[in-house]
């Protein structure tokens, strides 16, 4: 990849384009090397990710089936075992599956929220609970009890308090 790309300026040797940061220039770099062109089509996408997407809407391709074209980096990449959606941090996957899982759902007026501390922060300003109160809802893992976190529908991953 050296050849192509001029590591002080950010600039692709190949066509000149210049670029602020160089994990611009890298992902640029990934269309000269053919790896952003639909093997369907020809259409060439501007990312990996935008190819990915497009394959999926354009092609109605399956998330496995995109995979078996554009595979990742590591297949055991940070990807959701549901909807196939890929995240950069483990921490970011984390906070999606509790979507699936409905741990992000309002109770008491059905507002989906991204992540469980949104969720939480919205039962406070919305719904004016107390703190107390929304921890009780929606407890952390330190408030959680053995038993409750049993009764969940994933309490294979559930921890013990202090564990």
């Amino acid at each position: 990849m050296s050849t192509v790309l001029d590591s002080e300026r950010n600039a692709c040797l190949i066509c000149g384009n210049e670029y602020r940061h160089r994990e611009s220039l890298r992902s640029h770099i990934k269309k000269h090397q053919g790896l952003t062109t639909c093997p369907k089509c020809g259409t060439v996408c501007g990312t990996v990710k935008a190819l990915r997407r497009h394959l999926g809407h354009m092609h109605s391709l399956s998330v496995q089936e995109v995979r078996q074209i554009v595979p990742t980096r590591d297949p055991e990449r940070n990807v959701c075992h549901i909807c196939g959606k890929e995240y950069k941090h483990v921490w970011s996957l984390t906070d999606h599956v509790k979507k699936h899982r409905g741990m992000t759902t309002c109770p008491m007026c059905g507002k989906v929220g991204s992540t469980v501390k949104a969720l939480r922060r919205h039962l406070q300003l919305v719904h004016s609970l107390s703190r107390e109160a929304v921890h009780q809802i929606v407890p952390t893992r330190r408030y959680v009890s053995y038993a409750t976190a049993l009764a969940r529908p994933d309490h294979s991953r559930a921890k013990e308090p202090g564990v």
